[in-house]
């Protein structure tokens, strides 16, 4: 198999399969749901994340933290496994922390204040906040967020810079593997994913359709360039999302739909690449999808029992498989 010695891609192989039947089904998160109390929430889950153990409970984003390192940490247990997947394997855990270095960036901006932000040393100057992103490589996502929105003047745009470059980096650390092709409908399903969300948002809140065509991925995903830019230039969400449904999305009514059904065609086509027997990739880097997908489904559970949410709503957001 390309890239990895037939002894890694077993054992990371074995390993994720294993883990995958581990995931929590629909019924385990309508109990989670049903919970009272955010300590009745971490009690129920430290054996499955022993990090909460070392959480109060009462402090939600105590326990987003936790259930973030948690992901990081197995991450990374499976870089080491793989080394060859280790460039693939960082920007899937890169998505999981990703709104902490946007926070960072929105400072530099001079959008917040250094307060809101956690990760960041208490004197810190905005120049520095900008300083220490580049230095841990996000060079190229200070240059475009400040150009953008010294431009547009609008926070959100910041978020999808992140992402974007994020996804440009998957594609290229995928073609540097060389399984470009055995991914490639995994990659044009990420990449359509974000540009359908991200016109949405965009549309929904009345951006300006150019700074809307500089956040878009072009050459990559099944959405060609005109079509994503005639969507841009629509000014209105129903006819955006026609496009998309007419290339296989499902309808959907709102930003949570559009997610999850891209969600869903996404580990499909990772459970296809599986059974083709590129079973390195497929079963590590579908397993990694699914945990940080059931990550964010407990963070959102968490939210919703802080704010005191019905269950049944709650669960009507979520991905489960």
């Amino acid at each position: 198999m390309r890239g990895l010695a037939l002894t890694d891609a077993v054992y990371a192989s074995v390993k994720a399969s294993s883990r995958k039947g581990q995931l929590l089904r629909e019924q385990g998160y309508a109990e989670l749901v049903a919970l009272k109390s955010l300590k009745d929430f971490t009690a129920r889950l430290r054996e499955r994340y022993p990090k909460l153990a070392a959480v109060s409970g009462s402090e939600i984003k105590e326990v987003e933290g936790a259930l973030l390192s948690s992901f990081s940490e197995e991450a990374d247990e499976f870089s080491k496994f793989c080394p060859a997947l280790e460039p693939v394997i960082g920007l899937i855990k890169q998505e999981s922390d990703e709104d902490e270095r946007v926070e960072v960036l929105k400072y530099g901006a001079g959008n917040i204040d250094l307060e809101a932000i956690r990760t960041l040393p208490k004197r810190i100057s905005r120049e520095e906040a900008l300083s220490l992103l580049k230095k841990q490589g996000y060079g190229e996502e200070v240059e475009e967020g400040l150009r953008l929105y010294g431009r547009f003047n609008i926070p959100s745009l910041l978020k999808a810079v992140f992402t974007k470059h994020r996804l440009l980096r998957l594609i290229d650390a995928v073609a540097r593997i060389g399984m470009g092709e055995e991914l490639k409908g995994y990659l044009d399903l990420k990449v359509d994913s974000y540009n359908a969300t991200t016109l949405l948002r965009a549309l929904r809140n009345e951006f300006d359709p150019k700074a809307i065509e500089e956040l878009l991925i072009y050459g990559a995903g099944e959405i060609g360039k005109e079509r994503l830019r005639a969507a841009a230039r629509s000014g209105n969400a129903q006819k955006m999302m026609a496009v998309f449904e007419g290339m296989g999305l499902e309808k959907a009514e709102g930003l949570r739909d559009i997610e999850r059904s891209y969600e869903k065609r996404i580990f499909k086509n990772l459970r296809r690449i599986y059974y083709a027997g590129y079973v390195e990739a497929g079963s590590v880097i579908g397993y990694l999808e699914l945990k940080l997908t059931e990550v964010k489904n407990l963070i959102r559970i968490a939210n919703a029992i802080e704010r005191g949410i019905d269950p049944k709503r709650a669960l009507q957001d979520f991905a489960v498989y």
